[in-house]
């Protein structure tokens, strides 16, 4: 997957985004928090392990 390739760390900053949708605006907020309170930010891999310890061990069915 193209997202593998460059995984970013929670030091990159986007320069220019700007939220333009409440959602948006929302996600960015608690992006902000997170960043803020030292928290590292899970790259692609580690959401993908989350997410199969959060469904019991189950793969995911594109995975598998």
């Amino acid at each position: 997957m193209p997202l593998e390739k460059h995984e970013k760390t929670s030091e990159e900053k986007p320069s220019s985004f700007t939220p333009k949708t409440p959602l948006a605006k929302r996600l960015w907020a608690l992006r902000q928090e997170v960043l803020a309170s030292g928290t590292p930010l899970l790259n692609l891999n580690e959401i993908r392990q989350e997410l199969q310890a959060r469904r019991g061990g189950v793969l995911d069915e594109e995975k598998a």
